[in-house]
């Protein structure tokens, strides 16, 4: 019953001088404690390298955990920065490009799922982003979402998928077709 919260809820009634009524809500029973392992279960956190990479290998299959690693290591060479996921559930790693913008491209999670951001990117590393994953793997989303890439997709063109984000975020892309 760890899971379980059994908690009190108090309607308190409360009237204006003007003969106006208000219910207000008020929980009885909620200790500190219970308040605090709630908290734990439910709330997000912020990963670290090593995290990740144990959540990495407990979830995946040794050769999509070596692609996962071998697509940070190679990101995180040429990103000017890396950020770590504060999700509950999955850790995530998030490459930046100072010269694409503020927001990271791609999002890889330790459950191998693999996020192409092209629909928050600035133009041109959106669109050409969003036509990497429609080329790439043949998965398009709309404009507000991401292309959303399963790791038994992603691992087997892993190398492609690599020399294509390196062709994209270069500081100066080339155009489709050119060297």
């Amino acid at each position: 019953m760890t899971h379980t919260e059994v908690l009190t809820l108090e309607i308190r009634p409360y009237a204006t001088p003007g003969g106006m009524e208000a219910f207000v809500p008020h929980v009885l029973n909620a200790t500190p404690q219970a308040r605090e392992l709630k908290s734990a279960r439910s709330g997000r956190r912020k990963w670290t390298e090593a995290e990740f990479f144990d959540d990495v290998r407990r979830r995946l299959p040794s050769d999509a955990s070596n692609a996962v690693r071998a697509l940070f290591d190679a990101v995180s060479q040429s990103a000017s920065t890396l950020s770590w996921g504060t999700g509950a559930l999955r850790g995530s790693f998030n490459p930046k490009y100072a010269h694409v913008g503020e927001r990271s491209p791609i999002s890889v999670f330790s459950d191998g799922a693999l996020h192409m951001n092209g629909f928050w990117m600035d133009a041109p590393y959106g669109a050409r982003l969003k036509e990497a994953a429609r080329e790439l793997f043949g998965i398009v989303a709309n404009e507000r979402n991401p292309e959303i890439i399963p790791v038994d997709l992603w691992v087997p063109k892993r190398q492609a998928l690599q020399d294509e984000l390196a062709r994209l975020l270069a500081p100066n892309p080339a155009e489709p077709g050119e060297p």
